[in-house]
């Protein structure tokens, strides 16, 4: 059950960021006013208004911006804590409109850029969230809470294998759109220093290749969302599957994998390149048109890539032991 906060969130946006009219377009690209369907809560709208008004703010300055937005979620937790004693509960609803607003930020609009630059800032601060002494903001408490609460796959499931399967309109252009925005996002926020998990990236492979293949927008939408992790983060999925070694259910291979496959290791990672092949062959078929084909073909280069420089560097970190002292093997 959440609770209600509210809070005075009145700011001086002139004196924090230098006004710029020359560019406008990029905010009129993007209309936010479905952020808050489905909530009522004041505390999103208060939350709402700050992170937009940043972000429509006339600047073409990312990084000011990113700047801006991190000192805007600092501000919120500063001033909840203060108002009403609370446990830095309010990144609850941040993470929430954060989450939210990346739906509708198409990958590559500055505004992306500013929300992962923005997350990114916040991990570099020191110290604890207010009110939230034992949780760093390192950490990003609740992030990955709301990730999981805000992860509704629309093209999850075998409804969607029949041929005469007939699709709204409103479907691909909405929750199509915004399930690959919201992929994007979470995409770009990983990396080797911070990763929510793998169980982000392996759904997404597991719905595109591991699954019977469906055919047109829903195929297309569950391959354009693979091949985006892949191409923002193929090096830290690559290293996580070779790595990690306890099996979980959270990870479980496809009905296309043959029984007994483990979750993690290079079986998988060659699976899933097969399987791109094969897709990208029977595009035709698959109603798929050529620039899905294009970036099938990219995120293989990328997987291969991955692979390579993964054993590069293991090469190094076994030649380094070698020639360590201790061992005795300096020449």
């Amino acid at each position: 059950m959440e609770v209600d906060m509210e809070f005075d969130m009145e700011f001086d946006m002139e004196s924090d960021m230098e006004f710029d009219m020359e560019d406008m377009e990029h905010s009129m690209e993007v209309d936010l006013d479905g952020v808050l369907e489905g909530t009522t809560l004041a505390s999103y709208q208060a939350v709402l208004n700050m992170l937009k008004a940043t972000l429509e703010y006339p600047a073409d300055n990312t990084d000011l911006k990113a700047t801006k937005l991190a000192e805007d979620i600092q501000f919120m937790c500063r001033q909840a804590h203060a108002n009403c004693d609370g446990d830095g509960g309010v990144l609850l609803y941040i993470w929430w409109i954060v989450i939210a607003i990346s739906q509708y930020i198409p990958p590559g609009h500055p505004w992306q850029e500013c929300l992962i630059e923005a997350v990114g800032n916040l991990r570099q601060l020191e110290g604890p969230v207010p009110g939230m002494p034992a949780h760093l903001w390192r950490d990003l408490p609740y992030l990955l809470f709301r990730l999981q609460q805000l992860w509704i796959d629309p093209v999850e499931g075998d409804e969607w294998l029949a041929d005469d399967i007939e699709l709204d309109e409103a479907l691909i252009s909405n929750d199509f759109v915004r399930w690959k925005n919201q992929n994007s996002f979470a995409a770009r926020l990983t990396s080797a220093s911070f990763h929510p998990g793998l169980i982000f990236p392996i759904g997404q492979l597991r719905t595109a290749l591991e699954a019977p293949t469906a055919k047109g927008p829903i195929q297309e939408c569950r391959l354009w969302v693979a091949c985006e992790w892949i191409i923002h983060c193929a090096g830290v999925i690559y290293n996580d599957m070779v790595t990690e070694q306890n099996p979980d259910s959270a990870f479980k291979t496809g009905s296309l994998c043959r029984p007994g496959m483990p979750h993690f290791g290079t079986e998988r990672w060659e699976f899933w390149k097969k399987r791109f092949g094969e897709i990208s062959k029977d595009a035709k078929n698959l109603k798929l048109g050529n620039s899905m084909v294009e970036r099938i073909s990219a995120a293989v280069e990328i997987m291969n890539e991955a692979q390579k420089e993964h054993s590069i560097v293991l090469e190094y970190q076994n030649m380094s032991l070698w020639n360590t002292p201790a061992l005795g093997h300096w020449d």
